[in-house]
């Protein structure tokens, strides 16, 4: 909904302040295999006349497109189940949620489609969204190995869920990384507390770290999601104790955008932005564009998802634009009180929804038929691709992905099928990739590296209710333009208690109400 929700701990759980990803390991990381292999006791299927199901997805890797129109899993589903499947492909994840809104809209919603609980409430309130418990029947190990049994409160209204909540595949995936090589350039030290990261971002910003002679670094960037919020800062909510969605006060709710923790990192945020370290762009850009520009070397720190950052795609563009550059990992800030934590991690993780017209159209089971064949026969094929082509096994057995650039179109489905397992973790980032200066990146320590960040596990939280539908676009939009003033310094924080007031009278109160109500239900009140 908002900014990245990060949480508070002691800064005697901070690890060591530096850690390069340039070590090649002795052998590859042994990952102990499932007790259960994922979709064993699967029974197969196969419709006798075709079936066509459509689906909307966000490509994995948004810079590498989607697959080719004879991508080999296209027809291994034909062959197998006997349905054709059409996908629409969004390339820009920034835009998915608002494309599937507007389709939701138009009554042209995709059979079965990726959601959030916000948006899975609005084709509720629609009529759009159909049920899945008829036909969890249909997908019986799907549902035993991704937990959908146990998550099944995030995704229901009234008793019927709408949203078929599935187990989070990925590790922690933030990262708090900076450039060495403009460390070493003006001889300055790995920051730690949230000033010395604002005074290294100065030096950044004025101090010509790269040497060509142009004022054109900055520390920071950042970016504005589909729904007005700044992102791309969140690293430093952790250091002003700044907290989940829903924080427990004296027996009562209070929502994360009202309290005081808050209100202190947007005032550091506006510190930043005054001393003039943001890249200009910041207020205004969406999150590819901010990537392009720490690719171009004009960034000194940033707060990314790791793999974005260290994975082959993304730091070979960089290391093409910035031969001898360098980033490295280090710790989250610390706060003026001592308080630092890298982000936020939940359980709930990939969210489908199934459209009302789908179910009225015949095609309920056609939809639970495929998740059920993804997570058996078709899970190699759609977490990994094709045998030979996008992953092979070593002489252990161990799957290993292929990480050349071209083979990512193949696997942009791949988080329809990831489950998160030991195993599936060493495939898919187990690797080691040497650039012409002699840097070489271990993606796998940098996963081992972000694992070990003070994290804070927020899955209760993921049950509560989304904001009300009838209020929400106007609630949306006030806070997201109240934060939007209050960081770029528009906004005096002495209208702080007018602001919080404000929200609570267009809807703030209203959601409360309804929150506290759900944790009551859940135990996590009393």
């Amino acid at each position: 909904m908002a900014i990245l929700v990060l949480f508070t701990a002691s800064i005697a759980n901070v690890g060591a302040q530096v850690a390069t990803p340039a070590a090649t390991p002795d052998a590859t990381p042994v990952a102990t295999p499932m007790a259960t292999p994922v979709g064993s006791g699967y029974t197969p299927f196969r419709f006798e006349q075709t079936q066509t199901v459509t689906m909307m997805a966000s490509v994995r890797s948004q810079e590498a497109g989607p697959p080719p129109g004879d991508w080999p899993w296209l027809q291994r589903v034909r062959d197998e189940l006997n349905i054709d499947v059409q996908i629409t492909w969004i390339s820009d994840a920034g835009q998915y949620t608002p494309t599937l809104r507007t389709r939701a809209a138009a009554n042209d919603l995709p059979d079965v489609f990726t959601t959030d609980l916000s948006t899975t409430s609005l084709l509720v309130q629609q009529g759009l969204a159909a049920d899945w418990l008829p036909f969890r029947d249909f997908m019986p190990t799907y549902v035993r190995d991704r937990d959908v049994e146990a998550l099944a409160p995030i995704g229901t209204f009234d008793g019927k869920q709408y949203s078929l909540v599935t187990k989070n595949a990925d590790p922690y995936k933030g990262v708090i990384a900076i450039r060495q090589d403009w460390l070493e350039n003006l001889g300055l030290e790995v920051p730690k507390t949230t000033d010395e990261f604002l005074a290294v971002a100065e030096a950044f910003t004025t101090q010509d770290p790269d040497g060509n002679g142009a004022a054109d670094t900055y520390g920071f960037t950042g970016s504005v999601n589909f729904e007005g919020f700044i992102a791309g800062l969140g690293g430093f909510q952790g250091a002003f104790g700044d907290s989940a969605p829903w924080s427990v006060v004296d027996g009562k709710l209070v929502n994360r955008a009202v309290t005081e923790e808050h209100r202190q990192y947007l005032e550091f945020i506006s510190r930043v932005q005054a001393a003039g370290v943001m890249d200009p762009d910041w207020v205004s850009q969406e999150a590819l564009d901010s990537w392009a520009k720490w690719k171009a070397g004009r960034i000194g720190i940033v707060f990314e998802d790791w793999c974005a950052l260290f994975c082959i795609q993304g730091y070979s563009e960089f290391k093409a634009a910035n031969p001898t550059g360098s980033f490295v990992p280090i710790d989250p800030p610390v706060g003026p009180t001592g308080l630092s934590m890298a982000g936020e991690r939940s359980n709930a993780g990939l969210q489908l929804g199934l459209s009302q017209r789908a179910v009225d159209e015949g095609r309920g089971e056609a939809v639970a038929r495929l998740l059920e064949w993804i997570n058996g026969p078709g899970y190699l094929a759609t977490a990994h691709g094709e045998e030979g082509q996008g992953w092979e096994r070593n002489a252990e057995g161990q799957i290993l992905q292929i990480k050349e650039v071209s083979v990512l179109p193949y696997r942009q489905l791949t988080g329809w099928a990831l489950i998160g397992s030991a195993e599936e973790l060493v495939a898919r980032y187990e690797s080691v990739h040497s650039y012409d200066d002699g840097e070489s990146i271990d993606v796998y320590s940098v996963l081992e590296r972000s694992g070990a960040y003070p994290i804070n596990d927020t899955t209760q939280w993921a049950a509560m209710p989304p904001a009300p539908a009838a209020t929400y676009a106007d609630f949306i939009r006030t806070q997201s333009e109240g934060e939007y003033a209050f960081m770029t310094g528009t906004r005096s924080f002495d209208e702080w208690d007018a602001y919080v007031e404000t929200l609570n009278s267009i809807g703030l109160a209203e959601w409360t109400t309804q929150a506290e109500a759900r944790a009551r239900e859940l135990g996590i009140i009393e």
